[in-house]
């Protein structure tokens, strides 16, 4: 996490029970995170949490941070990241 967060304290991972900064942006993670849990059925094991993806076009290589990594049957069926701010704010980027 960048330092540019307010750190309100700790919280405990919904997922994984890990100590983390209580930060605004940690606890709409902490909330999808029940969501899936709690309402939608997945299994705890079947989520991993701060999952870091390497992705390659061509001779570019990157490695970027997803929130979530859900699993059905053993394989990766859904990929969650978390984006605060407003749907404007991504919505131009995603029509340029």
């Amino acid at each position: 996490m960048g330092g540019h967060h307010l750190i309100l304290g700790t919280l405990s991972d919904v997922i994984t029970g890990e100590v983390l900064d209580d930060t605004l942006d940690e606890r709409y993670r902490q909330k999808i995170a029940g969501l899936l849990v709690n309402h939608k059925g997945y299994l705890r094991p079947d989520i991993e949490p701060r999952r870091e993806l390497r992705l390659q076009a061509g001779d570019r290589r990157a490695v970027i941070k997803v929130d979530f990594v859900v699993r059905v049957a053993g394989r990766a069926a859904m990929v969650i990241r978390f984006g605060p701010g407003s749907l404007v704010s991504r919505e131009r980027p995603a029509l340029a």
